[in-house]
């Protein structure tokens, strides 16, 4: 996730027990400041020019939209060209804008332009992770995609609707309906949005045999894939995380079976191997 901007009080001003005030105004962008607990923080997070530098880096990151070559130095090279002062800009660049700037080559614009273009046909739960929301990694991207299937349905979703999805508490769940709901975040999903092809999921039964259950996988299984295991589980409502946990209701311990096995056995998390994950499975699916 991206930290949004904080306005800090200047600590010779609390020595000398001045009066200070917070800026109304973020003052990199000049939105209003909103408090989140100790923080007083900039809002505008698709578009904050403070932001955006880390924002469009973690925009194309691997779990994001995958835009190969789009890093941080040169996320750094196209805002401070002027080229890219919010996230949608990143769709009208051209190859000829890009040659102009320091280490780009004729070859090297034109792939990072064919990256760009291929982004436009994306994934809903890469979408979700790369738009940098509030407390959104890659897991809770993925459930928000299983459970909603669609951006808008998301977007439109109440806090109340948001914590139902497992793994979502009720601050996590004001903070992504308070950051759909904030106009320029709105606004700029939109410009966004005009740009990509987000396929649509297929939604997960909100009741299944393995609802509410969590689980971890280690090591190689011989019936299926790692991806199939995670398939399986989530078809039947349950939900897979990559680390162990004392929330985790079981880790799945195949061959070669890491140090999650290990941890999960000091934190006494039920253990199947994988003719017992088997068997869950079939009686989770009646």
């Amino acid at each position: 996730m991206i930290p949004q901007v904080v306005e800090r009080i200047e600590e010779p001003e609390r020595e000398r027990g001045e009066a200070f005030r917070l800026p109304d105004g973020c003052p990199s962008c000049g939105t209003s400041l909103v408090e989140r607990g100790p923080f007083t923080v900039c809002p505008n997070s698709l578009a904050c020019p403070a932001q955006l530098i880390g924002r469009i880096q973690h925009y194309g990151s691997r779990q994001g939209l995958d835009i190969e070559g789009l890093g941080e130095e040169t996320a750094r090279l196209l805002v401070s060209a002027g080229l890219v002062s919010r996230l949608p800009d990143l769709y009208s660049i051209t190859a000829d804008q890009l040659v102009t700037l320091d280490g780009f080559a004729k070859l090297s614009a034109d792939n990072l332009v064919a990256a760009l273009r291929s982004s436009a046909r994306t994934e809903l739960r890469r979408l979700l992770y790369g738009l940098g929301i509030p407390e959104v990694g890659a897991a809770v991207a993925s459930d928000l995609a299983r459970r909603f299937g669609t951006i808008e349905a998301i977007r439109s979703a109440s806090a109340e609707t948001l914590a139902s999805v497992p793994g979502i508490g009720p601050i996590m769940a004001e903070r992504i309906e308070a950051f759909f709901a904030e106009p320029h975040n709105a606004e700029n999903l939109d410009a966004i949005l005009d740009h990509l092809s987000v396929a649509e999921v297929e939604t997960a039964p909100t009741a299944g045999g393995l609802t509410d259950l969590t689980f971890v996988l280690t090591g190689g299984l011989e019936s299926m894939s790692r991806s199939e295991a995670k398939a399986r589980i989530e078809s039947l409502g349950g939900r897979v995380t990559g680390s162990v946990s004392a929330k985790s209701s079981y880790v799945v311990a195949g061959s070669d079976a890491g140090s999650k096995l290990q941890k999960a056995l000091d934190l006494g998390i039920t253990v199947l191997d994988e003719s017992a994950f088997l068997t869950l499975l079939e009686s989770a699916a009646g």
